[in-house]
């Protein structure tokens, strides 16, 4: 399953040899947002037009850089990941600093991949 995490909390969901992957600028993730768009959005934009505005400017240029061979190959290679995985009910993650989801890259980044993902079949076993 895929799940989100932040960094200060990696090592208690590496337990269960569960997968933690850094998408930070900082870790020079090919899923991270560029410097520029980080900047814009915390300091320029939100005191110009509002963090709202700001936000959804963010999320359209964070999606616009994450859409090139390079990030799809890395998205693709998580969805595989997960879906493998699964069947083992290991659980991968994706960290980065933020402690609110309120303006966090990972749950823009986690929705595009969950879409991506094999959902397992629930049986009356499940139930």
């Amino acid at each position: 399953m895929l799940k989100t995490c932040m960094l200060r909390d990696m090592e208690k969901h590496r337990k269960g040899n569960n997968i933690v992957i850094d998408v930070t600028r900082r870790n020079n993730h090919v899923l991270s947002p560029s410097w520029d768009t980080i900047n814009k959005f915390k300091d320029i934009e939100t005191k110009s037009i509002g963090e709202e505005r700001a936000w959804e400017n963010f999320i359209s240029k964070y999606l616009e850089e994450i859409d090139n061979i390079k990030a799809n190959r890395e998205i693709q290679k998580i969805v595989n990941l997960v879906n493998s995985l699964d069947k083992e009910n290991r659980d991968v993650y994706l960290a980065c600093f933020c402690t609110t989801s309120k303006y966090c890259h990972r749950f823009i980044l986690f929705d595009k991949i969950d879409k991506l993902i094999v959902k397992k079949q629930r049986t009356l076993d499940d139930y």
